[in-house]
């Protein structure tokens, strides 16, 4: 695997950064705006409706690309290339994934679907009724990926792009009807302030930095990029979405498989020896 160089190392967060904490103080002002105003129901219904007048596959393609499955095997291109990236996400996945699945069976808020008659709202792939909406795990997933990226690059129009793709995402949740605003906006926040301490952790912890943590991810990601034409993510329109994002990450990453491949090859004689 390419060496790591100095330009690949994540810098301290800088708190004075509006990229930091713009998203999600946004994200909580206006969650707190919806519930204080009574908005919830009556924003979701507004939001859903576009669903009714625009493509479905665009919806389920955007919900689609919220799935960790999908975000995990779009990390796989970092590999070898920025280590960093990979080892925030990584600590950034767990904080998150802690976070939303303690939540959810904890305040066991209903999914619309659950509340709502049928013929009063549009869905998109599987009708979800479980007790488990707050927060969107999808908006989360989404909006700590966008977070790590606009950390550690620090590029304006990057944040702009991440920020913009992440918020079509946790919008499409509304629309499909498997979410309420107020889910999405908690999502929001949880992603973005996953990122920010996965990105401050990563900073000063270099554990997976190392060689061979590094060969773990990229295993890891490769079987998730592997599967993922396979995978159901409730959304049958967007297979084919997800076969050219696992084509795309697996061509991008091929400097990195290959250097996987010459040290598995490496590897077998001293296999062959023990074996013996």
């Amino acid at each position: 695997m390419p060496e790591m160089n100095d330009d690949s190392t994540t810098r301290p967060i800088d708190w004075r950064d509006p990229r930091v904490w713009l998203v999600p103080c946004v994200a909580l002002l206006t969650g707190l705006s919806l519930h204080l105003a009574g908005l919830n129901t009556a924003a979701f219904l507004q939001l859903n409706a576009l669903g009714t007048v625009t493509p479905t596959l665009l919806w389920s393609v955007l919900s689609a690309s919220g799935d960790g499955l999908v975000l995990f095997a779009l990390m796989l291109p970092f590999i070898g290339r920025r280590p960093d990236v990979v080892w925030a996400m990584a600590l950034t996945a767990i904080i998150a994934t802690l976070i939303v699945h303690g939540l959810k069976p904890l305040l066991e808020v209903p999914r619309p679907a659950a509340v709502l008659d049928a013929d009063a709202m549009h869905v998109i792939g599987r009708r979800l009724r479980a007790r488990n909406a707050f927060p969107s795990g999808h908006s989360a997933a989404a909006f700590a990926f966008a977070g790590v990226l606009a950390l550690t690059f620090r590029r304006r129009w990057l944040f702009v792009l991440a920020v913009a793709a992440a918020s079509l995402i946790a919008l499409s949740r509304t629309v499909v009807g498997a979410h309420w605003p107020l889910d999405v906006t908690a999502g929001a926040f949880v992603g973005w302030g996953a990122a920010v301490a996965g990105t401050t952790l990563a900073a000063g912890w270099r554990w997976g930095l190392r060689p061979v943590a590094q060969r773990v991810f990229l295993l890891v990601l490769l079987v998730c990029a592997l599967t993922l034409p396979w995978y159901d993510t409730g959304y049958a329109d967007a297979r084919g979405w997800q076969w050219l994002v696992a084509l795309f990450v697996l061509v991008v990453s091929a400097p990195a498989l290959r250097s996987l491949a010459r040290d598995l090859r490496a590897l077998m004689p001293a296999l062959k020896r023990s074996s013996r």
